[in-house]
């Protein structure tokens, strides 16, 4: 028996090492061609569908120099073209919904969402957050990385990642597409505030990037978005904010719905909040007001960060656990 399966062991590595060989000797014998399929992280198929149109994908991404000067329009239908030309690829294939467009679906994914035509009722909305999350931050991200490492580890390109990223004469826009696209939002340094746990929301992130725009020269262009100069405004300009006076422990929080909170798929469901004078409104985490409140007595004009909001729609309260 162990004779046996020692034969078939040797007869198997001899196989492998066959194949192997042949990869290298009959297949793939331009060393430099086998470097360039491996760095697309792709099956040979779709590499080679990379590598042979690698030219357009770099004009495409190029594009994206003028994003800075782009209203939102404009940035919704480069990244529009961005996603069709990802989605040609096998492996990033994403295609519309029976009942909703790709074109349909980024434009809600997007906030502002002011062009978007299309809206979920609230008991569709976890069915839309896992279409985005699947076809966008998932294909679409998986895609554009795929691009990003085959150009930046092209022949000739050395150096720290900056570097090579400033030599393959990519464009600073192009570095936050994929923070744009996992937070829905138009506005490289809104992203950047998010993924850096600075606000909670985009609207609020939206609000604090305006501290990064009303002091720079527009008419600099893309190197605005170069991200050390953005790290530097944040790291510089951002006041630290304090805990709130709260006693440790639950609070209870009556609120009135701003929408049909009970048709909700989940009877919790997390909020944030974003305080305006004496009132809150409650959010959910893509951005939509799901109800009001007053302002609680001993509460901060600071946000929390470092606690949960629980929107209780049968009960229309929220409950915020403290540490």
């Amino acid at each position: 028996m162990f004779y046996i399966v020692l034969v078939g062991k040797t007869i198997y590595l001899k196989v492998f090492k066959t194949r192997g060989n042949a990869l290298i000797d009959s297949i793939y014998p331009d060393k430099s061609r086998r470097t360039a399929l491996y760095n697309t992280s792709l099956p040979p198929r779709d590499g080679t569908l990379i590598l042979q149109n690698l030219d357009h994908f770099i004009a495409l991404l190029q594009e994206g120099v003028a994003y800075v000067t782009w209203d939102n329009q404009e940035r919704f239908e480069y990244l529009l073209r961005l996603m069709d030309a990802v989605r040609d690829i096998p492996s990033f294939a994403f295609s519309d919904e029976r009942y909703i467009s790709i074109r349909e679906l980024l434009a809600w994914w997007m906030w502002p969402d002011d062009i978007a035509s299309k809206k979920p009722q609230p008991p569709s909305l976890s069915k839309w957050y896992k279409l985005g999350s699947r076809k966008f931050s998932y294909l679409f991200n998986w895609g554009i990385g795929s691009l990003i490492g085959t150009i930046l580890n092209q022949d000739g390109l050395s150096g720290t990642t900056m570097e090579r990223w400033q030599d393959a004469g990519l464009p600073w826009s192009i570095i936050w597409i994929k923070d744009l696209v996992s937070w829905g939002i138009y506005d490289p340094v809104s992203a950047f505030l998010l993924s850096h746990k600075k606000a909670l929301t985009r609207p609020e992130a939206y609000a604090m990037a305006r501290g990064y725009w009303s002091q720079i020269d527009m008419t600099d262009g893309d190197v605005l978005l170069d991200p050390r100069a953005v790290k530097t405004w944040l790291d510089g300009d951002i006041p630290v904010k304090k805990y709130s006076t709260f006693p440790i422990g639950d609070l209870s929080i009556p609120v009135k719905p701003l929408t049909k909170i009970k048709t909700l798929p989940s009877t919790k469901w997390r909020v944030l909040p974003i305080i305006s004078d004496d009132n809150i409104k409650w959010y959910d985490v893509a951005g939509y007001p799901l109800a009001k409140s007053k302002v609680p007595k001993k509460w901060d004009d600071f946000y929390i960060k470092n606690c949960d909001y629980i929107l209780n729609t049968e009960e229309s309260n929220i409950i915020a656990s403290f540490e």
